[in-house]
């Protein structure tokens, strides 16, 4: 199973277009590339992952696992994520992953779901 980790490539989606704040997922699928593969994690950028009011989104999720999504997220917040994200594939199936979320992230931590079958 590919350990994945979701962007969404169209945030801001209500910015200006050209403006900066309409390059924010995909400042974020260039930085989590230029570190993905020694997390060994793959990059999937999406068209969105429904967190449009606090844009720049980033997603967790896998068979036996909990969703997470954190919003607001900046270039800054890429190396605590990358952790998460190899900490969240390297648990166990159906671990609590609240404790996996680096304090960095605790507050953009907007949604914590279910395990998925």
């Amino acid at each position: 199973m590919p350990r994945l980790v979701f962007v969404c490539r169209t945030c801001d989606r209500y910015a200006p277009p050209g403006s900066a704040a309409a390059r924010r997922g995909a400042e974020l699928v260039e930085a989590l590339r230029a570190q993905a593969a020694q997390y060994r994690l793959e990059v999937r950028e999406v068209a969105c992952l429904s967190g449009c009011l606090e844009p720049a989104n980033l997603g967790l999720r896998g068979a036996g696992r909990s969703t997470l999504r954190f919003s607001a997220v900046s270039v800054a917040d890429v190396d605590a994520f990358l952790a998460c994200a190899r900490d969240y594939w390297a648990a166990p199936l159906a671990a609590d992953v609240r404790k996996l979320i680096p304090r960095r992230l605790r507050r953009k931590a907007q949604v914590i779901g279910p395990v998925r079958a």
